[in-house]
């Protein structure tokens, strides 16, 4: 393997773990949706985090 192909299989590691965290963070406030108070700005910056990782 080269180099370029090493930091590729990383930043798709990484690409992975920041997806995953993020969806699991979304799915805690769906559960405790009745504690936690809905922001718009919240929910655009969720969506563009999860927009960016799938475009890279």
């Amino acid at each position: 393997m080269s180099a370029f192909e090493h930091v590729t299989a990383l930043l798709s590691f990484v690409y992975a773990l920041a997806l995953t965290h993020l969806l699991a963070r979304i799915a805690e406030l769906i559960v405790a949706r009745d504690r936690v108070k809905s922001s718009g700005l919240l929910v655009l910056g969720m969506v563009n985090a999860i927009l960016l990782v799938f475009v890279n």
